[in-house]
């Protein structure tokens, strides 16, 4: 939003919790919504709405790349393969280029990013081994350590 320097607009809850319209919708009603983006425009305070000559005379920055030229940031990859051929390691190995900046299979990550890798089947101890062994045949900078 500072962006493109246009307000936002965050939900109040009143009974229950949530993050945003949608659980504001589901929990207090339509008329939650409504009334506090009613709220909102006559504040001047959050909600902008734009027409389309507006929304596209904005200038809004390219979103860049995690990984280039295959991860954008705030973009979403899926890695699929039958068990067994390296998905793991190569996921790893991703996360670790785009944790310290470096590259992997051709591809590089322009800066260095704090990155979070979720893993839900494998145990901690197969992770830590093979987190060591991606990691400890090859030089990467002190910082991937704690980006990652």
């Amino acid at each position: 939003m500072r962006t493109t320097n246009l307000p936002l607009v965050v939900p109040n809850f009143t009974t229950g919790a949530g993050t945003d319209f949608n659980d504001l919708h589901q929990s207090e009603g339509i008329e939650a919504v409504r009334s506090q983006l009613e709220a909102a425009l006559i504040k001047r305070e959050g909600l902008v709405a734009l027409d389309m000559s507006g929304f596209l005379s904005i200038k809004i920055p390219d979103r860049g790349y995690l990984l280039s030229p295959i991860l954008p940031v705030q973009g979403i990859g899926i890695l699929y393969a039958p068990r067994g051929v390296g998905k793991t390691f190569a996921a790893l190995s991703v996360a670790v280029a785009v944790a310290s900046g470096g590259a992997v299979f051709n591809w590089r990550a322009p800066l260095p990013k704090k990155t979070l890798y979720v893993d839900g089947e494998m145990p901690a101890t197969s992770m830590q081994s093979r987190l060591s062994s991606l990691v400890g045949g090859i030089a990467i900078p002190p910082q991937a350590l704690k980006n990652l």
